[in-house]
């Protein structure tokens, strides 16, 4: 029986849009007979909690980091974990080579803008010696608010059954497909729409902090 090691890598942890994608993809995985195993990273940053992630992802037949995307990137306790993997699995001599895909979602409508970050995932795989199994970009993943996919509705059409799609693959020790990342890539609402939502979205969180009159500032423009 395959065994999956699902990291989330939100500093929000149980209550992330990460963790949600993840529990959908776990149950996937376990309709296909895959043993998971979960862990947040923001708890794992003491070198016991780095020593455990270590032995988790060399047991692992599979590992999936899911992550937003800060400022392009990974988030940097993520990034310094995977860093930490690597090190770890090139300085040893390994007999197993886990697959791994990631899965990330952002605050922009295009799923495109996690294409940098899915990148430098696939060259830690190549560094730590795993199989890399592909990148699932979401875009709007603020709009899941750390709720169960099932219950996002429209939100998320697209990305379920990509999901799917990825954990029967997985299941059967193949890549993601390309038709999932696809899918999952398509835009929730059109673009128009999402920036209107979004936009009254950051005036009512500026005048909740009284700041609705300073969102056109430019402290720092030159005159």
């Amino acid at each position: 029986m395959k065994r999956a090691l699902l990291v989330v890598g939100s500093p929000r942890s149980e209550r992330s849009s990460s963790n949600s994608i993840l529990d959908y993809l776990g149950t996937r995985l376990v309709e296909h007979g895959v043993t998971i195993e979960k862990t947040y990273l923001y708890r794992l940053q003491d070198e016991h909690g780095l020593e455990s992630l270590l032995a988790s992802v060399d047991a692992s037949d599979i590992v999936v980091l899911g992550a937003p995307l800060y400022v392009d990137s990974l988030p940097a306790p993520v990034i310094s974990a995977l860093q930490f993997i690597a090190s770890h699995r090139t300085q040893e001599s390994r007999s197993t080579r886990p697959m791994f895909g990631v899965v990330m979602n952002s605050g922009f409508p295009e799923a495109f803008q996690s294409d940098c970050a899915i990148e430098n995932c696939r060259l830690f795989a190549q560094r730590a010696s795993l199989q890399w199994a592909g990148g699932i970009a979401f875009g709007g993943g603020a709009a899941i608010a750390g709720r169960p996919l099932q219950e996002t509705g429209g939100i998320t059409r697209f990305l379920r059954p990509a999901l799917d799609m990825a954990a029967a693959a997985l299941a059967k020790g193949d890549p993601i497909p390309d038709s999932a990342i696809r899918l999952a890539a398509r835009p929730m609402l059109p673009t128009s729409i999402y920036l209107t939502m979004a936009t009254r979205t950051w005036k009512r969180i500026a005048k909740h902090h009284g700041a609705h009159n300073k969102l056109g500032a430019m402290p720092f423009a030159r005159e």
